[in-house]
């Protein structure tokens, strides 16, 4: 029986240690402020951003200790349509360029997958010839780097071709997705349930 309540306490431990380093998904909603085409994707269209950032501190240890680079992927779903991009948030700094933004969240696109495009004009998309970016004016602790989710609104730039055409969409209201049930949990549930029919 104790070998049964420790392995019960194990299991736990080990799910709950998951739960905590599961990466965080928000949800934005939002609308096209700007687009290559209206025939295409139209002003004001509704879209859905969905973002998921890192939260280890990838800024290098050469910059000041207030400084945070935080790698995140996401998702744009607008007009039917769905596209892929990575990029970084920068905290407190312009990493690219080696400024300092204190008290600012800077966001940088560096690649963006998604359908290849043909209306009136062919769009090929494409990832940025050079690092796109674009200042959040969300808050920053001018002493901590530490990214504050969620932020109070996000933009979405997809470049399309060269010389570049670019979709633009920005959002706010972000919401955390709810996480899907996992296994370990289920096995939890089921383990709990065993240990109370043994202690009767």
């Amino acid at each position: 029986m104790r070998r049964f309540t420790l392995g019960c306490l194990v299991l736990f431990c080990l799910v709950s240690y998951q739960l905590e380093a599961a990466p965080i998904t928000w949800r934005y909603a939002g609308s096209v402020t700007s687009t290559p085409d209206t025939n295409w994707i139209p002003l004001g269209a509704p879209a859905v951003l969905y973002v998921t950032p890192s939260d280890v501190n990838t800024a290098p240890p050469t910059f000041p200790a207030n400084v945070g680079q935080y790698w995140f992927n996401m998702t744009v779903d607008v007009a039917g349509y769905q596209f892929t991009g990575t990029g970084a948030f920068e905290v407190n700094y312009d990493i690219f360029y080696g400024h300092p933004m204190p008290g600012h969240v800077l966001y940088r696109y560096t690649n963006w997958a998604g359908p290849c495009l043909t209306n009136a004009v062919a769009y090929h998309l494409c990832g940025s010839g050079n690092p796109r970016a674009g200042l959040i004016t969300n808050p920053a602790d001018f002493s901590s780097p530490a990214l504050l989710m969620p932020l109070y609104w996000l933009q979405a730039r997809v470049q399309f071709g060269y010389p570049p055409l670019f979709l633009d969409i920005t959002a706010s209201n972000g919401q955390r997705v709810p996480e899907p049930v996992a296994p370990s949990m289920v096995s939890l549930g089921l383990l709990a349930a065993i240990w109370r029919r043994h202690r009767r």
